[in-house]
C-alpha cells in the first residue's frame, strides 16, 4: 500500500510539472501570435505607405491567417479544404475542408 502511494504522488508530481510547463508554453505561444500579428500590421502598414509615396512593391495582396489553425494563406490561394482543421461535414467521399480522403 505504501508502495503505490509514493508511486502515486510521484505521478501525481510529475502531472503538475507537466500542467506548469504547458501553462508557460501556451502564455509563449499566445505572446507570439501577439507579436506576429502586430509586425504584420506594421508591414501592411508600410507597404500602404510606400503605394502612397509611388514605391512600386512586388506584393500584390497581403496574406491572411485562419483564426482556427492559424495557417498563413492568400485569397487567391485560399480554397475550401485550405483549413487543417475539419471545420465541414464529411462530404461523402472526403472532407470539403482539408480534402482528406478518409473519414478518419
Amino acid at each position: 500500500m505504501k508502495f503505490s502511494q509514493e508511486k502515486l504522488y510521484k505521478i501525481n508530481q510529475q502531472y503538475e510539472k507537466l500542467v506548469e510547463k504547458f501553462q508557460k508554453n501556451e502564455k509563449k505561444l499566445k505572446g507570439t501570435i501577439k507579436e506576429r500579428d502586430s509586425l504584420k500590421l506594421k508591414t501592411i502598414v508600410l507597404i500602404n505607405k510606400s503605394k502612397t509615396v509611388g514605391v512600386a512593391t512586388n506584393i500584390e495582396e497581403h496574406t491572411k491567417t485562419c483564426k482556427v489553425c492559424n495557417q498563413e494563406y492568400t485569397e487567391k490561394t485560399n480554397l475550401n479544404w485550405s483549413c487543417r482543421t475539419h471545420m465541414s461535414a464529411w462530404g461523402g467521399t472526403m472532407w470539403w475542408c482539408c480534402g482528406k480522403k478518409d473519414i478518419n
